[in-house]
């Protein structure tokens, strides 16, 4: 399998370690797609994809946080 050009790809590249841990993410992505082709292993990698879109989905939570944060200790710094 290839990675995806757009988008997906990118997304892929970035959960691919969390759902296979120690491996380059092409080997990552060989892995899945032999798991979920085949006929074992494929619901075992379910809970390791929960995982992984859970702090991609995080990370933005943290970051708008974060500057929610600095904005408000400026507006202090300000008064």
């Amino acid at each position: 399998p290839l990675f995806p050009r757009d988008w997906r790809g990118e997304v892929l590249r970035e959960m691919l370690p969390d759902v296979v841990p120690d491996r380059p993410v092409e080997d990552a992505l060989r892995e899945v797609h032999r798991r979920r082709t085949g006929t074992t292993g494929w619901t075992d990698l379910h809970p390791r994809i929960h995982y992984a879109a859970t702090r991609r989905a995080d990370v933005p939570k943290a970051l708008s946080t974060a500057i929610r944060g600095l904005n408000s200790i400026h507006r202090g710094a300000d008064a």
